[in-house]
């Protein structure tokens, strides 16, 4: 599932995406939209400081696994939030990759292919690591996404809650009380 992505692939995606946003500001500075260009910059500061604090975190292979998604072909647009003061997650890293990656499979699978598909990721830092899922789109198969967090199971983190409809999918991760005890 997971892609070994090398440097030079990783700089081309990389300039792609900012040539992109550079172009949004061009174009819309040519149409004096001087509001939407403030707009723009605004997204541009927040998507950083979120992928800073991301970084910041010591979950190495979380991190490259939410800041490279956007680089394949995929149905899901990912967004990331990183809320509250910056914490050691390495301890975490290759649980939480492993069960985004494998959430981030389930939906591309059951996700109607003719739509657009978006996935906020939020982090919540504070009191214990929990992290928030909110998908939303066309869900083809609820069963198949119900089936996948029946079974599924983590030993850091519990899934808290969870809620399915034909157009959303929430699902909250919180640590476990043996964990968080232990952090």
């Amino acid at each position: 599932m997971s892609k070994e992505w090398d440097v030079v692939e990783l700089l081309k995606h990389a300039r792609h995406d900012w040539l992109n946003r550079l172009q949004l500001i061009k174009g819309n500075l040519s149409l004096n939209r001087l509001d939407r260009v403030q707009q723009t910059i605004e997204e541009i500061i927040a998507i950083s400081k979120n992928e800073s604090k991301l970084t910041s975190t010591g979950a190495h292979k979380l991190t490259a696994l939410l800041l490279t998604y956007g680089f394949r072909e995929t149905v899901l647009k990912l967004d990331i939030e990183v809320n509250g003061k910056v914490c050691d997650l390495s301890p975490y890293d290759e649980e939480l990759a492993d069960w985004c990656e494998s959430l981030f499979y389930v939906l591309e699978n059951v996700a109607n292919k003719e739509s657009n598909h978006h996935l906020d990721v939020s982090f919540y830092l504070e009191e214990g690591p929990s992290l928030f899922f909110d998908f939303s789109g066309i869900i083809e198969n609820e069963k198949k996404i119900e089936e996948w967090l029946s079974k599924e199971t983590l030993t850091m983190f519990n899934i808290a809650c969870y809620k399915i409809a034909k157009d959303e999918l929430t699902v909250q991760l919180v640590m476990n009380e043996k964990q968080h005890s232990n952090s």
